[in-house]
């Protein structure tokens, strides 16, 4: 497979029938992840933005809420107004940062590590239900594949935060 993503020519080019195999079925496993995640949190009041602050701050640790506006690249009075509701709900908690007098973190609260808590027991029950027989050594490929794709998205990612927003790619 070769693969020519050099920034300026704005697409990714990919040559290969089993690269596109293998990219399809990643899109439509990501889909299917992302349909479960939305149900197990409309289950507990929250739309997915609300979802997201929460995974980031689990990820990340206590943070200001301009860095979570600049996360969900919006503005600081929505993320104001998300981070209200998800105190109101007993989601997160506000905290006058150590470092400096001006500034608030917010932090999880146990409900919300509860129900991380919860989310990955649920993953796994049902990544062990679909994962029944496989082949141990091809499990282990894939996850080595996988692990790879994924540090490899986040070097793009974090290459893109670095640029404020320029094109990805």
């Amino acid at each position: 497979m070769s693969v020519n993503n050099s920034p300026d020519d704005g697409k990714l080019i990919s040559s290969g029938k089993n690269a596109l195999v293998f990219s399809e079925g990643l899109k439509a496993l990501h889909q299917e992840i992302m349909f479960l995640q939305m149900e197990l949190v409309r289950g507990e009041n929250l739309v997915m933005p609300q979802y997201f602050l929460l995974k980031y701050i689990g990820m990340h640790g206590p943070q200001h809420l301009s860095t979570m506006a600049g996360f969900l690249k919006v503005s600081n009075p929505t993320v104001t107004g998300l981070t209200d509701t998800l105190e109101s709900q007993g989601w997160v908690r506000r905290q006058p940062d150590p470092n400096d007098r001006r500034g608030t973190l917010i932090m999880l609260t146990e409900k919300s590590n509860e129900l991380f808590s919860r989310m990955e027991k649920y993953q796994m029950k049902l990544m062990d239900r679909m994962l029944e027989g496989a082949d141990e050594s091809k499990l282990n490929e894939l996850g080595q594949i996988l692990s790879g794709l994924a540090m490899k998205v986040r070097k793009v990612v974090m290459e893109n935060t670095e640029r404020k927003g320029k094109d990805i790619l």
